[in-house]
């Protein structure tokens, strides 16, 4: 479904980078993803959403709660039919029995329709998103001026690897992408370049949460037998574990108050004994902690992996236009102080 504009739902996520297929082997490639999300979401998409996102709690009159919960759900899942499934297919390690109370919460406000175990947007839950799209629309027509200062060529680029990535097979993991693509709200063709840009951006993004989630599952395929079932079968041992790479330590506190994951300590302690009686983790001080050097071996193979799969969606970029595509990112700080 297309409307003039569409929403970003906010997220972080810093990738390092092994390779880029058809790309130098450098510095540059390292930072490549991390340079289109500073550059193309944060720095071009602020320009917009914060003014929109006023707007839009205007316009609705809902609180910035509720608002941000139909946002997260309506904007970035399938629009025909949603299930807490759906929800777990992209985040495995969030609980679900969160995911059904917000799905009942947006249902009493009367923008979900429930039939058993599935839900539907209702012509409400549409005339909201409509009413968002036309905050963005208002508030991203202010920076246009702005926007036609920036190449093409950043969406050439973007719209290549978006391409190659929803191209990939692989046995499920790679869903999110495509719903992105063929099951939700899209800009529309006369949309501004500026929102094109965040567009895609997203989409890549949704890619990348598959690839990130279920790097371990991958990893099994290609290696049986060293992944423990137990370890298989806990999907939030899995997060953790690949959590506490970037984070060094990491402790529970911070498992069983994230506000989105929403896992008990009782869910949180259950995964990190199971990563710790596998040698992966221990703790370092009390409640705190950390990847063994058994576990980091492990994990640095499971990334390898996932680099090389996520950077083969740049293998139709060549040089040229992957060294144009950085000067690009790298002019947008000026572009919008002047």
């Amino acid at each position: 479904m297309r409307f003039g504009l569409f929403a970003v739902v906010a997220c972080s996520f810093v990738l390092t980078a092994s390779c880029l297929a058809d790309v130098p082997e450098t510095a540059e490639a390292n930072s490549t993803w991390s340079a289109t999300y500073r550059g193309a979401a944060q720095q071009l998409g602020g320009l917009w959403i914060g003014d929109a996102r006023t707007e839009f709690a205007e316009q609705s009159g809902l609180s910035a709660e509720d608002a941000g919960l139909a946002l997260r759900y309506l904007l970035s899942y399938p629009v025909d039919v949603l299930t807490v499934e759906h929800v777990l297919i992209r985040y495995p390690h969030y609980n679900p029995t969160a995911i059904k109370a917000d799905f009942d919460r947006l249902t009493t406000l009367g923008f979900l329709a429930r039939n058993n175990q599935n839900w539907t947007i209702t012509p409400e839950g549409v005339s909201l998103i409509s009413h968002w799209y036309e905050a963005a629309e208002k508030s991203a027509s202010v920076h246009e001026e702005k926007a036609s200062h920036i190449d093409d060529h950043l969406l050439y680029v973007l719209d290549k690897i978006v391409s190659s990535a929803s191209a990939l097979e692989d046995q499920g993991i790679n869903q999110s992408i495509n719903w992105r693509l063929n099951h939700r709200f899209r800009a529309g063709d006369e949309s501004p370049l500026l929102v094109k840009i965040d567009e895609r951006v997203w989409d890549y993004i949704a890619f990348i949460n598959d690839n990130a989630h279920y790097r371990v599952d991958r990893y099994d395929r290609a290696n049986p037998d060293i992944i423990p079932d137990r370890i298989m079968d806990d999907p939030l041992a899995k997060e953790l574990f690949a959590a506490m790479r970037s984070d060094r330590e990491y402790p529970l506190t911070r498992c069983t108050e994230h506000r989105i994951w929403r896992n008990g300590e009782q869910t949180c302690a259950a995964s990190l004994s199971r990563l710790e009686a596998v040698g992966w983790i221990e703790e370092d001080t009390e409640g705190v902690f950390k990847q063994t050097q058994k576990g980091a071996e492990l994990f640095n193979e499971i990334e390898a992996l996932t680099d090389a799969r996520l950077y083969s969606t740049w293998s139709e970029v060549s040089v040229e236009e992957y060294e144009r595509y950085m000067e690009i990112l790298e002019s947008i700080p000026n572009l919008i102080e002047n």
